[in-house]
């Protein structure tokens, strides 16, 4: 029976990743800010990273800016 969980090394380090995501996350006020907090969690099959900024539509794709305001 499917459970939903994730298996292997996801699954098994699923909670710590999201406990030290959740903990950086007071501290976020830029995308470099967020871009920390990514890295702490970061796995090694992890090809990219994001920041998605809602307010101005703007994409952060590994330290570099895209969207609307990119210039």
């Amino acid at each position: 029976l499917f459970d939903g969980a994730a298996k292997g090394v996801l699954g098994a380090t699923a909670c710590e990743r999201f406990d030290k995501a959740s903990d950086g996350l007071v501290a976020v006020r830029t995308p470099t800010d967020a871009f920390d907090v990514l890295r702490k969690v970061r796995m090694g099959i992890t090809v990219q990273q994001m920041v998605l900024v809602a307010r101005t539509g703007d994409i952060w794709l590994s330290g570099r800016k895209y969207g609307l305001n990119s210039g």
